[in-house]
């Protein structure tokens, strides 16, 4: 039983691990691509979509599409630059091959399922 109970925990711990460093990854990602406008435009595209929008810089993937909304707003066409220097980035830090023409919304997909699955083990076992 306490075997169990051990192996349970590291799962939880082990799930947690994952879910921080993807978070940490799009993260970072999305950082990199709104520093294409300069730190300043980033500072203050945070800003809107907090006070505005309701979506804190911590929340991005689980409001992704949200996100991606108010950078369309914002800057029309121009927002998929935006979203392929995204895309450059996640893919270097999660070290993903390019797969041609792979949406940012797939890969944020990807990411929300995992999360989605780490939250569903973690309530299971608890």
């Amino acid at each position: 039983m306490i075997q169990n109970y051990s192996t349970q925990d590291q799962s939880k711990r082990n799930s947690s691990i994952i879910d921080t460093h993807l978070n940490e990854a799009l993260l970072e990602s999305v950082d990199s691509g709104l520093l294409l406008l300069g730190e300043n435009t980033r500072k203050v595209i945070y800003l809107h979509l907090e006070r505005n929008l309701k979506i804190r810089r911590e929340e991005i993937a689980l409001k992704f599409e949200e996100f991606k909304k108010a950078l369309e707003d914002m800057f029309g066409l121009g927002a998929e630059l935006i979203n392929a220097a995204i895309i450059k980035e996640l893919q270097t830090k999660l070290d993903l091959e390019e797969k041609g023409d792979f949406e940012l919304t797939s890969h944020v997909s990807v990411i929300q399922e995992i999360h989605s699955v780490g939250r569903s083990k973690r309530e299971k076992s608890e």
